[in-house]
């Protein structure tokens, strides 16, 4: 708790400076990687309770460089609570003051609730969430290859933001595990078949948003994605609805004084939650008004406010039996509708057809023969999905 309470306040400090200078940034480092050992910590103690993993990626819809998509892999638990899942992802250990300086990758192990509020500042920003099915045995394997690379500079190798970026590293890092072939694709999404042990190195101007067709292309994450929206979209519109701007919602002198009902005729529940959450400073009255109508809070959690809900747990789960698979297909059609649904499993087919065709080439060299072993779980797993 000392430690974690030190960092904060060394982040406090520091997050107003203009310029990092070398000891601030020995600071910053040091403060960020205490934090991520304690969250790893609580990950190997809560192994157990992990049920699911996703992909997470927050997307603007343009920009070029990672630095506006940051993917992560989460870590979902089984309590009730997503706002201390564990995430994963890969950054530069650099100055800012000098970006375009290859430096140290490394590995930053947060929790969901210390993430969510640099998405909801990004307001402009979808998060996109991709369920990556798995068993016990891919996910304790995936937490021990976390353990490896925190602790092994060597794995991760020198940030590149052409050629191991955020994106190659957290795919290259899925690679660890036998059982997702363990070939390395890096340059992503070409329509090309992908070719066993594949060291091509990947093309400049590399975005993330290929890392999420890739996942889908090689049978890792095949399902549709889960979006959240963004804040902008209830900006934007409550902009309107009240006939004001930004700075009079900001400053709290632009509600008019039948915002309620105006809010209430317009806004679902849930973004009017995100309103409450946003927008500290509307006229007491108002706020206590719709908190009363919408059961909100003040400290809500932020995961709640944004409708981080988990999809349903069997769809985190490889299946290896007809009654699982049909099961799948009724909750996909029940979360994304049938005509999402039966769109994506047509798209299976050709995830299904890049799994068999690497698990070929690693049995026909001879190769990773428990990985052709473990490669067929996730063969299983489509072959009962498409019957």
């Amino acid at each position: 708790m000392k430690i974690l309470i030190l960092c904060l306040l060394i982040f406090s400090q520091l997050i107003q400076a203009e310029v990092v200078t070398a000891d601030q940034l020995s600071k910053i480092n040091l403060a960020r990687n205490e934090l991520s050992k304690t969250n790893l910590q609580f990950l190997n103690v809560n192994k157990d309770h992990i049920i699911g993993i996703e992909f997470l990626l927050a997307q603007d819809g343009g920009g070029f460089f990672e630095k506006n998509y940051l993917p992560l892999i989460r870590f979902i638990d089984n309590d009730i609570n997503p706002g201390n899942d564990i995430v994963i992802s890969f950054l530069p250990e650099r100055d800012m003051n000098h970006p375009y300086v290859e430096h140290r990758s490394i590995m930053v192990v947060d929790n969901l609730k210390d993430y969510l509020p640099t998405f909801q500042n990004k307001s402009s920003y979808n998060l996109n969430r991709y369920i990556i099915p798995t068993n016990v045995q891919i996910r304790n394997e995936l937490i021990s290859n976390l353990n490896l690379w925190f602790t092994n500079a060597n794995l991760r190798g020198e940030f590149s933001l052409l050629y191991n970026n955020s994106s190659i590293l957290l795919f290259n890092f899925l690679n660890t595990i036998e059982a997702f072939t363990r070939y390395k694709a890096t340059r992503l999404s070409t329509g090309r078949r992908p070719r066993y042990n594949d060291i091509v190195k990947v093309s400049a101007g590399l975005k993330p948003t290929y890392l999420a067709d890739s996942l889908k292309t090689y049978g890792i994450a095949s399902y549709p994605k889960l979006k959240i929206e963004s804040l902008t979209v209830d900006t934007i519109k409550l902009e309107k609805v009240l006939s004001t701007n930004e700075v009079g919602l900001q400053s709290g002198e632009g509600w008019p004084a039948n915002a309620v009902d105006l809010i209430e005729y317009d806004f679902s529940d849930l973004a009017i939650k995100r309103i409450l959450q946003t927008y500290q400073n509307m006229p007491v009255q108002i706020r206590d008004e719709l908190s009363r109508k919408h059961s909100f809070k003040i400290g809500a959690k932020l995961d709640e406010v944004l409708g981080f809900k988990m999809a349903p747990v069997e769809l985190y789960q490889l299946c290896d039996s007809s009654i699982c698979a049909q099961n799948i297909h009724q909750l996909g059609n029940n979360v994304w509708g049938p005509v999402v649904w039966e769109h994506q499993v047509k798209l299976m087919n050709t995830a299904l057809y890049n799994l068999k065709l690497i698990n070929d080439f690693a049995r026909i060299n001879g190769r990773m023969e428990n990985s052709s072993v473990k490669a067929q779980i996730f063969i299983n797993h489509y072959l009962f999905l498409l019957k």
